[in-house]
């Protein structure tokens, strides 16, 4: 099994490659984390500042495909682990703000294509990967999950027609009972327009996917006025833009079974 350099999942997931009206007004709003149950749930857009600066994220050409930690043929672990392995899951209640109005149609479309069997859904059982396309073999959903001793994760990604990425779901659970949702939508122009954590359980250390590692800095109110005109800050997560750059056609195609 694989060691990771980072804690629970974090860099496994990295290297999946075989990973109210108000809170919508714009980018620079912070993230809020919300304990499930909770009232007043918001919905916040871009991402909340995180003090951490991690190491840029190293390209895809530089990853090593690692091959799944989950044995698929021992139903003693989880014996349901091939019925989730599907693009189809519930919808989830964020969707319904108006924050996510966009990335909630693709989602219906996904689920609707592969209802009216419109779209086609293939897996490979051996990598913890499925691929969901159309009828003219454009990419429409990609599901893959990563386990290790202490975690596991199920990444899934919705696409659009003119192949953009419009949904990151990510659903994480450890060992120690934590338990956490990350819902991640982008504009067609791949810009993060609503990003919601759900925080269901404590546990491990886990990844957030709507913090922003690189904050502005504070400034001087006048300094603020004369930078008004400056290009909107854009919010850098590492985990969420590796996820949001993956090849899924590629990567399903590079999937090969255990030996």
């Amino acid at each position: 099994m694989p060691k990771r350099t980072l804690n629970a999942s974090d860099l496994m997931v990295f290297a999946l490659t075989c990973a109210t009206a108000s809170a919508c007004a714009g980018q620079h709003l912070q993230a809020q984390r919300v304990q499930r149950g909770a009232p007043n749930h918001s919905i916040v857009v871009a991402t909340k500042p995180s003090s951490r600066s991690p190491p840029h994220p190293p390209a895809l050409s530089d990853i090593q495909l690692p091959r799944p930690t989950i044995d698929v043929t021992n139903t003693d672990e989880d014996p349901n682990v091939l019925a989730k392995l599907t693009i189809v899951v519930s919808e989830p209640n964020p969707l319904r703000a108006r924050c996510f109005s966009g990335a909630r149609s693709v989602f219906r479309q996904v689920l609707g294509g592969l209802a009216s069997h419109a779209f086609a859904e293939q897996k490979k059982p051996a990598c913890l990967q499925a691929i969901v396309t159309d009828a003219h073999g454009a990419v429409r959903a990609f599901t893959h999950f990563q386990g290790s001793d202490d975690s596991f994760a199920e990444v899934r990604h919705f696409f659009d027609t003119d192949g953009a990425l419009r949904l990151l779901l990510y659903v994480r659970n450890d060992v120690a009972g934590g338990s956490s949702e990350d819902l991640v939508a982008f504009d067609p122009a791949g810009t993060v327009v609503a990003c919601k954590h759900i925080d269901n359980g404590a546990g491990l250390p886990g990844p957030d996917l709507c913090i922003d590692e690189q904050p502005e800095p504070k400034l001087d109110p006048e300094v603020e006025r004369a930078l008004n005109s400056a290009p909107a800050h854009q919010a850098k997560n590492q985990m969420r833009d590796y996820l949001q750059g993956l090849d899924p056609k590629s990567i399903f195609q590079l999937c090969a079974p255990l030996e």
